[in-house]
């Protein structure tokens, strides 16, 4: 009785200090879909049981991503999105760059697609393009696994070999691939300021079809995440991805929670990378890099 006491006590302290965050909660949990603000009021939809909207509900979900990409980003900025799922740095990164920035988005799958234009839409942007489209090394179609709602974030264009989401696949749709150095040719995009990449062990891929873009003199601020999980799924290692990027002649910082909010750590290469959000510049990027709030530090190997 006394812990139950206690349990109902701590509930009813934390609706008190924050009731609308107690209320998504509630609506959440008991299978509702809720409106998550991120910045300024822009938000987007948290679906039930969908593994990333817990984490954005109970956990905190890449704080530390999000706040330096919110250091990073400007009024009038070009962003690219690829990986944008139901459109968390979509959203974000069409609050920062404002009307007079532009914002493209790549999401293949059908289902995270209309979560992505449901939360477009809400917000009023008029600077987001959302492309249903796979970047990849080659132009054509190919295979993507769908897994089910609850693990949307894991959806891949390889086998899906996240610990998570293995088994969960519940079905393939045909999608269009494209490379990214074809596609903001035929857009005719002259100018990308800053990127994230996260598409679940196919990044590699991604970067070898940008290598026009990534290696010329105006090269992208990169926000990458790195994993083994995801990777293998595509006969491939975080650390090729790692080593691509350094070819490129990116330097790469490790992205990490901090008590001010973050911090970036310089890395050493490793063999293996379980999971790593990072940040990849470049010496021309170092004016980008000094409105950050971050403090560079020595720290072992990537795990």
């Amino acid at each position: 009785m006394a812990s139950f006491v206690r349990r109902a006590g701590g509930v009813l302290m934390r609706a008190l200090q924050d009731p609308r965050t107690q209320y998504r909660r509630m609506k959440w949990r008991c299978g509702f879909t809720v409106f998550q603000p991120l910045l300024d009021g822009a938000g987007v939809y948290l679906y039930p049981k969908e593994a990333i909207a817990r984490h954005l509900l109970y956990l905190d979900f890449e704080s530390a991503v999000r706040r330096a990409m919110q250091d990073v980003l400007a009024p009038g900025m070009t962003f690219i999105d690829v990986g944008a799922n139901f459109g968390v740095y979509t959203v974000l990164a069409a609050k920062l760059v404002g009307a007079t920035g532009r914002v493209l988005a790549f999401e293949p799958s059908e289902r995270e697609g209309k979560r992505a234009r449901r939360a477009i839409e809400h917000n009023g942007f008029r600077n987001v393009e959302l492309f249903r489209v796979a970047l990849s090394n080659a132009d054509g179609t190919i295979s993507l696994n769908v897994c089910e709602p609850a693990y949307g974030g894991c959806n891949s264009i390889g086998t899906v070999t996240h610990e998570a989401a293995v088994g969960h696949v519940s079905h393939v749709e045909q999608v269009t691939c494209r490379t990214l150095d074809s596609f903001l040719a035929e857009k005719q995009v002259r100018r990308v300021d800053v990127m994230k990449l996260d598409v679940e062990g196919a990044e590699q891929l991604v970067l070898l079809g940008g290598k026009e873009l990534f290696t010329g003199a105006g090269a992208p601020v990169l926000f990458c995440e790195l994993s083994d999980w995801t990777a293998r799924g595509l006969g491939t290692t975080a650390a090729k991805t790692w080593d691509l990027m350094v070819s490129y002649g990116y330097k790469i910082y490790s992205i990490q929670r901090s008590e001010g909010g973050y911090r970036l750590a310089q890395c050493p290469r490793a063999e293996r990378i379980e999971y790593e959000d990072v940040l990849a510049c470049k010496p021309a990027h170092e004016p980008l890099l000094g409105r950050m709030r971050w403090a560079t530090v020595s720290t072992g190997a990537a795990v």
